[in-house]
């Protein structure tokens, strides 16, 4: 897995000028980072990041998918929904944000539901990160 390919990835799906954060999500998290490869390169990558769902005193370790993205010469041919797929068969709940409205279709058919009651704040209900992950900014 080549930590500069998937910079790239990051870079065309999200077009984020926030550098520093880039930095700080590939130092803190890459050891989190899945792969695609097809044609001898990196293609497809998401960042599978440790967590618990806190719902009251229920606790239960999921896997929070962040930065999800696929080069725009190779969507459309199965990687991510690979590399969702790889990470449901490991048994933890996964659950994510999507970038915009347009990609729930495509998570609503590898069998995400909708779901708006969990934050990332501390409250009845919430997600906080486990193990080396830890958010790398008050927004996160």
């Amino acid at each position: 897995m080549n930590e500069q390919d998937c910079r790239l990835i990051y870079r065309e799906a999200f077009c984020d000028p926030d550098t520093e954060f880039e930095d700080k999500l590939f130092k803190n998290c890459f050891k989190y980072c899945r792969v695609k490869k097809a044609d001898g390169k990196t293609v497809s990558m998401l960042f599978a990041l440790p967590c618990e769902l806190f719902d009251g005193e229920k606790r239960e370790e999921a896997v929070y998918i962040y930065a999800a993205a696929t080069l725009a010469s190779y969507r459309g041919k199965g990687f991510m929904t690979e590399l969702i797929d790889s990470l449901k068969s490991e048994g933890k709940t996964l659950f994510l944000v999507p970038a915009d409205d347009g990609l729930i279709p495509f998570y609503k058919r590898c069998g995400f539901k909708k779901f708006t009651a969990f934050t990332f704040k501390k409250c009845e209900k919430y997600a906080a990160p486990i193990r080396e992950f830890v958010p790398l900014s008050t927004g996160e």
